[in-house]
Formats: C-alpha cells, structure tokens, sequence
C-alpha cells in the first residue's frame, strides 16, 4: 500500500472542507483560555471521525486518539486554537465576527490543517501500528497554554516519543515548507522595570533623584548586552517598548517614578541565562549608580523552539513523499510555546508558506491585515499527516 500516495488524494478530496472548518473558526476567534466554542467545534469533529476524545480535565482544549492495527510508539501533533484581542483589518471576505477579537496569527488555519490530518489518518489506519495524538491546545499567546496542557497529561496517557507542530509563515512562499534543524523561533522573555528616584521641581535638580536620567542611562546599558555580550555569531533582541514618567506634559517637575517593559529574545538556554544576568546586573549597578532604587521582574515565558535533529530525516522524508518543495529558513525572533513539549519529548517544528501577493497574504504575524492562503491548509494537513506516518513506520 503507498501510504503516500493515499495522503496526497485525501489532501485534494478535503480541500472544500478545510476551507470550511477554517471559515467558521476564522468568524469565531475566541481569546486565550476562552476557547469554549473552539473546543466544542473541535470535539465535535473528531467525535464524527471515530477519534477518541481523552479527558483532560479542562474546559478549553483537546486531545484525540487514534490507533492503528497493532501497539507501537505515539507520535503527537499540535495545533494552537487561541484568537488575539486586535481588530481585524484584512481583506478576508468572511472576517472575524467578534468585535476587538480575531485570528490574526492563524491559528484557525493551524486547527483547519490539523482537523484535516485528522480526517486524513482516521481513514488510514492501517497504514502504521502505534497511536497518534492530536494535541488542539488553548492559549499559546503568552498565557502559558503549552505549559498548562502539558501539565494537565497531554504528552502522557499514552507517553509521546515524538511531537511535530506547524505555524503559518509570511516570510515563506506559499506552496513551500520551511524545513531546518535547530532554532527556528527565538525564546520570549519578559520584563517590567520599576525605578523610584526622589520627585521635585525640574529647575532645583540638586534636591532630586532623577529617575527620568537613570532610565536613560539604563536603556542604553541594556543595548550592550547584544552588541557586547551575545557572541556575533548569535543572534539576539533586548527591547525596551515602553516607558512611562510622569502625569502629562509637565515641563518642569521631575517625577518620583519610572516604569519601562520590553522583551529579550534568543535561540539558546545559554544565551537565556546570559542575557538575564547580564540585564539583572547592569539595571541593579546603574540603578545604584544614579541612587535610585530598581524593582525588576523578569518573566522567562518560553525557551526557544529548537528542532530536533533526529526527526529533522521524518520532516524531510514527508515533504518528499507528498512533493511539497521546501527551503531552509531564516530563523524568526517571535517565539511558541511549542518549545515547551520539547521538555517532554524530541519535538519538530514546520513553516508553512503564507506568501501569496495575489491573494493578499503578505502580513506578518499579528498584524490586523493577516490573512491565511486557504490552498495552504491541505498542505498543512498532509505534512501533519505523513509525518506522524513517516516517523511511525520508521520507529520500532
């Protein structure tokens, strides 16, 4: 039996109903532990494809089981289901119906590819021995959702040997994969500043403690921790994108308190740990250089979403089966929490090429005018579904 043969019929027999399943969610974006009307969808659809829905004790969110004719190892696949709180703007002719809420980093394309892979393996047991697990999970946008369902058991119940995911890509052709080994989406830190210095008029400087000049002093210590201490061979982003002093446009009073907050990025556990001792230290030192005293809350959100070098033969295998041409991609900076089941088992992550000028796909991430390519959703399906089937028939 071609087993890849079968994937690529199933891939054009389904492309309407993807196309549907993906209309729906994208009117319906729900936002990050809300997805309640998501997770029914969700359920409902695997219930109609014979897949075993597992109890994870949560409202938002699924995990299905599918069985092939005899025992082996699990392969998981994972979709995020959450919707972000911007307005959309794009050219999509059946936007988001729920006002201030949307789909603008594509996970209802990545629950459409994955409800069809489903589809796609529910027809196909035969085809492997083991069990593959669909992971739908809740609130990947910086609410910690892979950490709240990892802890919930979805990488157990059975054990996951192996975890592959997907995120749409503007920055690849639509058509194509992006395929690498290693790094692919940086780590994502947090943090928030709080500098309180001694307020007073702007004109008697001597009887103040400037915290205005301390956070200058500061953002500009921080630059350093890429230019000076992040090996050039590594890429790395420290950003403050915010900073608040003061009530209005005073003109002349110095204010007691400064509050900033930015977001560090990298692709290492390593340049993790440096890039935080090295901004705990230069805020603490400059802080008490210019008498100030510093409140600093650093949040380590998610590591990096590094490929595992093992599975990288499955992913390329799978494309090849399905003649889905790939390139290997820059690295972005916008992180997943996808890293997170990287903790639980060898974990790889594909691109799915979003960019498509004549359908107006063009958008980054999070932008209000992103929109999916829909003739990309069938291909998301079969990547996810060859795959799991790869990695399965290769394992023992």
């Amino acid at each position: 039996m071609n087993c890849a043969l079968l994937v690529k019929e199933k891939m054009k027999a389904i492309k309407q109903e993807l196309i549907e399943h993906y209309t729906y969610l994208h009117q319906h974006p729900e936002l990050s532990f809300q997805e309640f009307n998501t997770t029914t969808y969700i359920k409902n659809e695997l219930t109609r494809l014979g897949i075993e829905i597992t109890d994870m004790d949560s409202s938002v969110g699924v995990v299905g089981l599918l069985h092939g004719t005899n025992e082996g190892p699990c392969v998981a696949l994972r979709a995020d289901i959450d919707g972000l709180p911007i307005q959309e703007q794009s050219s999509c002719l059946t936007p988001s119906l729920t006002d201030g809420v949307s789909h603008t980093c594509g996970h209802d394309g990545h629950i459409s590819c994955l409800l069809g892979a489903a589809r796609i393996l529910s027809q196909m047991t035969d085809c492997f021995c083991g069990t593959i697990k669909f992971i739908f999970q809740p609130a990947e946008e910086g609410a910690g959702g892979a950490e709240y369902f990892a802890k919930k058991g979805c990488m157990e119940a059975p054990h996951v040997d192996a975890i592959f995911g997907l995120h749409n890509a503007s920055t690849v052709k639509s058509g194509f994969l992006g395929l690498k080994t290693g790094g692919i989406m940086a780590a994502v830190h947090k943090f928030k500043i709080i500098l309180t210095g001694k307020g007073g008029h702007g004109a008697i400087p001597e009887s103040n403690i400037d915290s205005i000049v301390a956070a200058s002093s500061i953002i500009q210590g921080l630059q350093t921790i890429t230019s000076r201490n992040v090996p050039p061979t590594q890429a790395s982003v420290v950003s403050v994108c915010s900073i608040h002093a003061g009530d209005g446009l005073t003109f002349n009073v110095n204010p007691e308190v400064v509050e900033m907050a930015g977001t560090c990025r990298c692709y290492s556990k390593e340049m993790e740990q440096l890039i935080e001792r090295r901004f705990k230290e230069i805020v603490t030192q400059i802080a008490a250089a210019y008498q100030v005293q510093a409140q600093i809350d650093y949040i380590p959100l998610h590591s990096a979403v590094i490929n595992d070098e093992a599975l990288y033969p499955y992913a390329v295998e799978a494309a090849n089966a399905l003649s889905i041409p790939y390139i290997e991609p820059t690295p972005s900076t916008a992180g997943d929490d996808f890293s997170t089941f990287a903790d639980y088992a060898p974990a790889y992550f594909f691109w799915l090429g979003n960019y498509n000028e004549d359908k107006d796909t063009i958008y980054p991430l999070h932008s209000p005018k992103f929109k999916i390519d829909t003739d990309t959703l069938s291909i998301g399906a079969g990547i996810y579904a060859m795959s799991a089937l790869s990695y399965l028939n290769h394992i023992k």
